[in-house]
């Protein structure tokens, strides 16, 4: 049974995965709930010839579950409510079992990750969507602040005309790095080398993606330009933004004042090799 497909590279990829059978509760009737780490509702979005109705990441690591048809209908019933096993045919019990093997249900009505809303994508790829929401919710289960500037915030707020961005960038708080990374790489994501590391040169770490997601994410300490400390440009950031989502997940972006700051210094960040040109000094100001 082709039950979930992933992305690659922006092509439809189908993975096998085979049902498991339905199992029998002895201590009563089994519940249902959708879960998942972020999701997206994609019924009247574009994406392209394919037929995908819901995009969902799992709670654990593993590729996008992209639905459609009869398996997107039972799933969104998950999240539109508990469902219990004496409401399913013996089919659609067989396959809860194997959304709950990939991560998208759970029989527990307090998974700390269950869905009950699934929004419609707002970024132009949905794929850079989740993966925003992802970056979010490993951030928050290691503990770490995170702050998701640049990018389709950019847009939204206002500050530039160009929708999509290639990559996602997210500041984290002082010395965070290493944990976000270590807790990406189990869904595949891999540190850049990079021949600045440990100068004073090198701002950001950038995570190389597997196929399946296709989104690079620069991870920064900091930001060049700023007159301040690592540590006191994140607590002074952080003083100033503001709530946006994506695929469902709450996450902080800077204000448009703030995130307006950070477009200055980007604009006008050193080089190698090129001169800031007066342009692009007038459009910083």
């Amino acid at each position: 049974m082709q039950v979930v497909f992933g992305i690659v590279c922006g092509m439809w990829a189908y993975a096998q995965i085979e049902p498991r059978p339905a199992q029998c509760d002895t201590h009563g009737v089994t519940s249902w709930n959708a879960v998942g780490l972020g999701a997206v509702d994609l019924r009247g979005f574009n994406v392209g010839e394919s037929d995908a109705e819901t995009a969902i990441i799992p709670v654990k690591p593993a590729q996008p579950a992209v639905i459609k048809g009869p398996v997107a209908e039972l799933w969104r019933r998950l999240v539109e409510g508990t469902v219990d096993d004496e409401e399913l045919t013996d089919d659609e019990q067989t396959l809860l079992w194997t959304f709950a093997d990939y991560g998208i249900a759970s029989e527990n009505r307090d998974h700390p990750n269950r869905l009950m809303t699934v929004p419609t994508p707002w970024l132009m790829s949905f794929s850079h969507e989740l993966v925003y929401a992802l970056v979010a919710q490993i951030a928050s289960q290691e503990g770490l602040r995170a702050i998701f500037i640049k990018g389709p915030v950019e847009y939204r707020q206002g500050l530039r005309t160009r929708q999509h961005s290639g990559d996602v960038d997210v500041w984290i708080e002082p010395g965070g790095i290493p944990a976000l990374a270590r807790a990406m790489a189990p869904w595949g994501w891999r540190i850049a080398p990079d021949p600045w590391e440990g100068t004073a040169v090198n701002h950001t770490t950038t995570l190389r993606p597997p196929r399946t997601w296709g989104c690079e994410i620069d991870v920064h300490r900091y930001f060049p330009g700023c007159a301040l400390t690592a540590a006191r440009a994140f607590e002074s950031l952080s003083r100033r933004t503001e709530p946006t989502s994506f695929g469902g997940v709450q996450v902080r972006v800077p204000s448009v004042a703030a995130q307006a700051v950070i477009l200055a210094l980007h604009l006008t960040r050193p080089e190698v090799g090129f001169v800031t040109s007066t342009a692009r000094i007038a459009e910083a100001a």
